[in-house]
């Protein structure tokens, strides 16, 4: 009986002690095939776990303010700033980038450990972008670190961005607009590193509805250029939009060549859409709300048609009547309007416009792009009030 225990107490020491080698040999073999990177950071946290003694842990403290507010900045322009991280516990602290905002970034930080005492420095440096109707710049980066209470510690970056001029808005929006309304709309033009604000030049951008638009300027009162944060000095921008556009979009640009700090350029888009007696309807081929014929790729033995309707209704119908002044490129183009077809018991004139594109006149590209503009035709009236109907007309041939 005692032979026997002793047999079964060495066969249980002989497996304790096999076991340890197995998971020795494992260890040694998983430490073997382990990546060098993950090799080095497992050692790295097994020295700092032996360097901790019980009770003591890292905690991280900002140095001054982890919030920096530059103030004013220009547009596009690049700044830097260096926060401090202390490690004011009783352990080393590990610091490492965290995630941030798309317009900072964090320079390379001198040291990736912190014994308890030290201090690192955090260099961010970050571009002034906003939208250009935003001025206020709000951005964030964070640290990692192995403080338990505090795993991110976060710094923000704030101030404002300023323009030499700025438009606001910048695109007026007019809506629909009719025929016979003289319609008015506002902007205003904000300096903010001048006292000076100066307008050199103004013109129409589009030529051929110019007289129908008329801008006129007044001083913005001190106390409402001060409710724009950094503005200077102002003018008011005062347009009116009088009867005789074309019917359709409403495409024009105001160009302005301003002097403050320094001599701009600004654009301000004027957008909306005229109605009137004359319309148009939507087809599979004609969008009415930009006024295109989309005809696309025309083969050379073939000829694309959209067949447009046009209606006319209001008190000048039965006086109206239409011609066809432009037709480009009359190479490849051909337009015809019907006769009118009484509607609604007389109320109304419909039309039928026909606009062609014959492949058979050859290679011609009028997509639509700087090099290949779009074709136009366009058809004149004698509406009191509107008295041109333009169509563009996109198309190729191959």
């Amino acid at each position: 009986m005692r032979t026997w225990l002793m047999l079964l107490g060495a066969a249980v020491v002989g497996l304790a002690i096999g076991g340890l080698r197995t998971y020795i040999e494992m260890r040694q073999g998983a430490e073997l095939f382990m990546p060098a990177e993950y090799a080095v950071l497992a050692s790295k946290r097994a020295d700092d776990a032996r360097r901790v003694e019980p009770g003591k842990l890292p905690k991280a403290e900002v140095v001054g303010s982890a919030e920096y507010n530059f103030g004013s900045m220009d547009r596009d322009a690049t700044q830097q700033h260096t926060f401090q991280l202390k490690n004011v516990g009783q352990a080393p602290l590990v610091v490492e980038k965290g995630p941030t905002t798309c317009k900072c970034t964090v320079g390379a930080l001198p040291k990736g450990v912190l014994e308890p005492g030290e201090t690192v420095d955090i260099s961010v440096e970050w571009t002034g972008k906003t939208t250009l109707a935003q001025v206020d710049f709000v951005q964030a980066v964070q640290i990692k670190t192995n403080d338990p209470d505090q795993p991110f510690v976060e710094f923000i970056i704030r101030g404002y961005v300023t323009d030499s001029v700025r438009v606001l808005p910048s695109e007026l929006a007019v809506g629909t607009i009719s025929a016979d309304d003289t319609v008015h709309t506002t902007f205003r033009l904000f300096a903010f590193r001048s006292e000076h604000l100066e307008i050199l030049e103004s013109s129409w951008e589009n030529q051929e509805t110019a007289e129908c638009f008329e801008l006129t300027w007044e001083p913005i009162p001190e106390a409402e250029v001060k409710e724009e944060k950094g503005a200077t000095v102002g003018l008011l921008g005062k347009v009116a939009i009088k009867p005789g556009l074309p019917l359709g979009p409403i495409n024009q640009t105001i160009t302005l060549k301003v002097r403050a700090d320094e001599d701009n350029d600004v654009r301000i888009p004027i957008g909306g859409r005229k109605l009137s007696d004359i319309r148009l309807a939507s087809s599979p081929r004609f969008d009415a709300n930009r006024n295109v014929v989309s005809l696309g790729v025309v083969p050379r033995d073939k000829t694309a048609r959209a067949v447009l309707q046009m209606y006319v209704t209001g008190p000048y119908r039965h006086e109206t009547h239409f011609s066809v002044v432009e037709v480009d490129p009359a190479s490849h183009l051909s337009v015809t309007v019907s006769e009118p077809k009484e509607l609604n018991q007389g109320k109304s004139l419909q039309y039928t416009v026909t606009i062609e594109a014959a492949g058979s006149a050859g290679p011609v590209n009028r997509l639509g792009s700087e090099k290949a503009p779009r074709g136009r035709v366009v058809l004149e009236t004698t509406h009191p009030q509107t008295k041109r109907v333009p169509i563009d007309i996109r198309f190729a041939v191959e």
